[in-house]
């Protein structure tokens, strides 16, 4: 993960995309999305910057944040079902329990005034990829 945050600062995204899947509607004891997610965002409330990325990017980096970030659900096809599908259709997908674990992270992302985006895919089936990528890339 420190990888990640190096990677980001670096090149200073202005679109972060994070892609989780069910994992943890399966098995309550699987956090590795949550991980992830809070990882990221923790980083980001905390406004230090990671060690190893050189002199001139830290001095670079030390104002930024991206513009957006894009949370996917992706495989879809295994976790959407008939009311979920409504909710995505009325573009209330947040509401959606496989969401429910982000909240807090997504609460605190609010506080940094970065807008989120939250959308469904499924890539085995492509269902919904370009369009959840494209409506993210555009929103702002």
């Amino acid at each position: 993960m420190p990888m990640w945050i190096q990677d980001m600062y670096k090149r200073r995204v202005q679109t972060l995309v994070i892609v989780i899947d069910h994992r943890h509607l399966l098995d309550r004891n699987n956090t590795d999305n949550q991980l992830a997610v809070g990882y990221i965002v923790e980083y980001l409330l905390n406004g230090k910057r990671p060690k190893g990325i050189g002199f001139f990017s830290r001095f670079k980096a030390r104002k930024w944040k991206p513009k957006r970030i894009l949370i996917v659900a992706n495989k879809a096809d295994l976790w959407l079902d008939e009311d979920g599908y409504s909710q995505w259709e009325r573009g209330l997908i947040s509401e959606h329990e496989i969401f429910g674990p982000f909240k807090e992270s997504l609460y605190q992302l609010q506080k940094l005034h970065i807008p989120v985006r939250v959308d469904a895919m499924s890539a085995t089936v492509g269902w919904n990829v370009e369009d959840a990528l494209m409506r993210g890339f555009n929103d702002l």
